[in-house]
């Protein structure tokens, strides 16, 4: 991995804070919950409109009647966005031989639209689940869900135009089967503690 400059650092440490302030300005402590941040009111998801990986329109709709885990970051990762999505694929599994009637699908949100087209991402997350779904969209759309989710990222210029990197923040957001916003998991993520915490969200 190439350092990172000291604004890119800078850049990613206040994309972290800033998701942390946004989750916190919204909670209190729950005994209940192992590393869950639980919203005390859940926020509702704006319409949008994204495409996802077989290039099919991708919108608010595809949120509800199930739980959702949103990741948001880009196939051009070195390493948060790949073991992120491994760590998902994890609790999957646990999830599904410990509640056998929980179930949730996994969305990887690209925030490099430019160049995480549909077959990108569909090679991209596939690797990972053949049930993992990829979406994208115009930067408007990607801004609107985001900016509603409390989610931040910058581009951060490499030494050619086509070698930026995107700093994002690292939170998984738990949306429920009404497409609202419920809780996030934050660092440090344990599989088995994200499986017992969406079992137990799921049931109440």
């Amino acid at each position: 991995m190439t350092p990172r400059s000291p604004f890119v650092l800078a850049s990613f440490v206040a994309v972290f804070i800033g998701v942390w302030i946004f989750v916190l300005a919204s909670t209190h402590n729950r005994q209940d919950f192992q590393i869950a941040t639980v919203l005390d009111t859940p926020r509702t998801m704006p319409e949008f409109e994204l495409i996802d990986e077989d290039g099919a329109a991708f919108t608010r709709d595809r949120l509800l009647g199930q739980w959702t885990l949103l990741f948001a970051g880009f196939t051009h990762c070195a390493d948060v966005c790949p073991s992120t999505l491994a760590l998902l694929g994890n609790v999957k599994s646990r999830l599904a031989q410990s509640h056998p009637g929980a179930s949730f699908q996994t969305v990887f949100l690209s925030v490099d639209p430019a160049r995480d087209q549909p077959a990108a991402l569909a090679k991209y997350v596939r690797y990972f689940d053949p049930e993992f779904v990829g979406v994208t969209g115009a930067k408007t759309q990607v801004d609107r869900v985001c900016s509603s989710l409390g989610l931040y990222y910058a581009k951060s210029p490499g030494p050619t135009d086509d070698s930026y990197t995107m700093d994002h923040t690292a939170a998984i957001v738990v949306i429920d089967p009404q497409a609202r916003a419920r809780a996030y998991f934050v660092v440090p993520k344990n599989p088995q503690a994200m499986a017992s915490d969406l079992a137990f969200l799921m049931s109440v």
